[in-house]
């Protein structure tokens, strides 16, 4: 069984809940059920993925796919007469990196910290460096400084990879910051919000929410200050691999789906100045198809629960269905009304 404690989140001053295989909120209008339920369905969300690995695939793609490497073939073809000092230099920089993305197109995520990794991030960081000074100092144009604006900013890329790498304890490092990330990303997602300040309650202390399952124990503590949060897990050794979860608030979202997936159909102006822009409604919670995608997982080479999948499509889930009108508004008809 899992205990979840939740302190000072939105309406919630102190509460206690119990989490089985199958939980049911019941209460009063804004007595703090949804708000308890996502909070505990992003928390739960947060631990299904392998946090390590999560961590390591992400700081390794920070260093893939450079639009520089094309950019600076570009500026080689059309400038082999002039520049020839900067385009020498970029030539340079081009085998350095090419170097480094080979190694990390077959880099696995237990390797990351290995000496042989080490060493080639720190000859790659070591050798831009020492070749950007003759890119600089030759004659300057709009597609150099741009170049060297691109290169720039990879070298700090590669230099947080290479602080990365050198951590102590780099796996309870990466598991640290990676639960974190996914705890504040699935809190704005879920709740819709553009900041974690907008889940402050209304009391002093901090809001923090605990996460207990035997010997395991989290707690994430949001602090006053933005974008600013803590995270304490008591044994690393706990934090596995979770089984998936849903949260149900309404089916009305099984009906607003096929509208919701017709992108085309959602527009908003954004500048008067500019006229009528036309772009998609994005940020749909991911916990409004949570049960239908677990409904339609083929664990056995079937559909897993197709009576319920019939059911949640029907109209009897409603009583009628949702249209979406000429004006873009959405009307519910039952019946002939």
């Amino acid at each position: 069984m899992k205990q979840v404690r939740i302190k000072n989140f939105g309406p919630i001053m102190d509460a206690v809940i119990n989490i089985k295989a199958f939980t049911i909120f019941g209460g009063k209008n804004n007595s703090g059920k949804s708000f308890a339920s996502r909070l505990i369905y992003s928390l739960l969300k947060s631990l299904q993925n392998d946090l390590y690995n999560q961590r390591a695939n992400t700081l390794i793609g920070s260093l893939q796919h450079p639009s520089f490497m094309w950019e600076i073939e570009e500026f080689a073809n059309k400038r082999k007469k002039k520049n020839k000092k900067a385009i020498q230099a970029l030539s340079t920089i081009s085998n350095l990196v090419s170097r480094l993305l080979v190694k990390t197109e077959e880099l696995d995520s237990g390797d990351l910290n290995s000496m042989a990794t080490k060493k080639l991030v720190s000859e790659i960081i070591e050798g831009i460096q020492s070749t950007m000074p003759e890119i600089t100092s030759s004659e300057q144009n709009f597609a150099l400084v741009e170049i060297v604006d691109q290169l720039n900013q990879y070298l700090e890329s590669l230099r947080y990879f290479n602080e990365q790498i050198n951590l102590p304890n780099i796996q309870e490092s990466y598991i640290h910051h990676q639960l974190r990330e996914n705890i504040e990303r699935e809190l704005r997602g879920n709740f819709q919000v553009p900041s974690m300040s907008a889940l402050f309650g209304h009391s002093d202390p901090m809001p923090m929410v605990q996460f207990t399952e035997g010997a395991t124990k989290i707690e994430f503590t949001l602090n006053r200050q933005p974008k600013v949060s803590q995270i304490k897990i008591n044994t690393m050794n706990s934090i596995q691999l979770y089984p998936s979860n849903c949260f149900l608030e309404s089916p009305i979202y099984w009906k607003l789906e096929t509208l919701f997936n017709r992108r085309d159909r959602f527009f908003f102006p954004i500048s008067q100045e500019r006229g009528f822009m036309r772009h998609p409604i994005s940020g749909i919670p991911d916990y409004a198809t949570s049960l239908r995608a677990e409904l339609t997982k083929e664990y056995t080479g079937e559909i897993a629960f197709p009576e319920i999948l019939d059911w949640i499509y029907s109209k009897s889930v409603l009583g009628g269905k949702i249209e979406l009108s000429s004006t873009g508004q959405l009307r519910f008809h039952d019946g002939n009304n």
